[in-house]
């Protein structure tokens, strides 16, 4: 049975998602972020960096989101969740892939780290404005890709779909405007697919936002 190291509001809820979707057998292993588990043997064994989500496969462990929600998609095949055989559409899932990772979300995380992951002296006030400007013209971006889609890579739902939508519940947590009707109707429709219910009943996910 594969294992996932997280915490509910975390990274690690993209990826209890992916596995839901694939119908996956899982173990969830909550970690308490207040009593600094995540920092703490046996964990650290597990991912040095002390960050979920990590996930256990026998003798494979992987971290980074991003990287297991692909490698779920990629082993549950029969599922389509991640392109196979078409260069395009694999191509197409890499770039949005990268640009959630890199230019939808950072700017999000950078406000939560200086509104409250960071050290208070290490905190920049000036950051939450700028930050915000970014995810602004990262979600302009994303809300002229997705305008007459239904899914990123088109008419199937694929991983790069829990991806977007869950970072799009990250700026809804973090009280970022969307300032896009296609935006909110899209990740409105992912939350409702039935995986994503079926782990917001087990509790393994964020529902606030």
């Amino acid at each position: 049975m594969v294992i996932i190291y997280g915490s509910s509001g975390a990274r690690s809820d993209r990826v209890v998602w992916a596995l839901e979707e694939a119908e996956c057998d899982y173990e969830f292993r909550k970690l308490n972020f207040r009593t600094g588990e995540h920092r703490q043997e046996p964990f650290l064994s597990i991912n040095p960096g002390g960050k979920v989500p990590a996930l256990l496969d026998g003798d494979l462990t992987i971290t980074e989101s991003t990287a297991i929600v692909s490698y779920v998609g990629r082993k549950y095949s029969k599922f389509q969740l991640v392109p196979e055989g078409d260069l395009a559409k694999q191509a197409a899932y890499d770039q949005w892939t990268s640009f959630l990772i890199t230019e939808l979300e950072q700017p999000l995380w950078s406000i939560g780290k200086h509104k409250f992951a960071l050290p208070a002296e290490w905190r920049i006030a000036e950051m939450l404005n700028t930050a915000a400007k970014e995810f602004a013209v990262a979600a302009a971006l994303l809300a002229g890709h997705l305008d007459g889609r239904d899914f990123m890579l088109g008419d199937q739902f694929t991983m790069v779909d829990v991806i977007a939508a869950d970072t799009l519940h990250w700026a809804r947590r973090f009280a970022q405007p969307l300032n896009s009707d296609v935006l909110e109707s899209y990740a409105d429709r992912m939350f409702t697919r039935p995986a994503r219910k079926r782990a917001a009943d087990k509790g393994t996910v964020s529902t606030k936002g």
